[in-house]
């Protein structure tokens, strides 16, 4: 199980033991503020991963998108900034403009925001 604090300077991202939850940082962080994200601010953050991400060192692509639309790929083994899908930017916009489709009150956005991929389970 993971779990991501984010403040004004860093990301870093923990393992939770699911039997004592304990949490324990990763190795490494990455800054809040890069060249083509920002996770500072008033905003919510949704993350989950997909096991067929499973990379050679063993490590896993864990998702991190924003309300302000970022999107980053975090590796679940350090921690590290794995990527920026260029092609993803804006998916967490996407998503609250569907979400403001089922709750239209003018001018106010759902207070929820989450992330979920189809493939979470590793298929046999």
């Amino acid at each position: 199980m993971y779990a991501i604090n984010i403040d004004g300077t860093t990301a870093q991202l923990y393992t939770v033991d699911i039997n004592t939850g304990a949490a324990t940082p990763t190795s490494s962080n990455f800054p809040s503020v890069g060249a083509d994200y920002n996770l500072t601010g008033n905003q919510r953050f949704g993350f989950d991963f997909n096991p067929s991400t499973l990379q050679a060192d063993t490590s896993m692509r864990i998702r991190l998108v924003a309300t302000n639309g970022d999107n980053l790929r975090i590796n679940s083994n350090t921690g590290a900034l794995a990527s920026i899908p260029a092609g993803l930017a804006r998916l967490a916009n996407i998503a609250s403009d569907v979400l403001h489709l089922f709750f239209p009150t003018a001018g106010i956005h759902p207070e929820r925001f989450g992330a979920a991929l189809k493939r979470n389970l590793i298929e046999a």
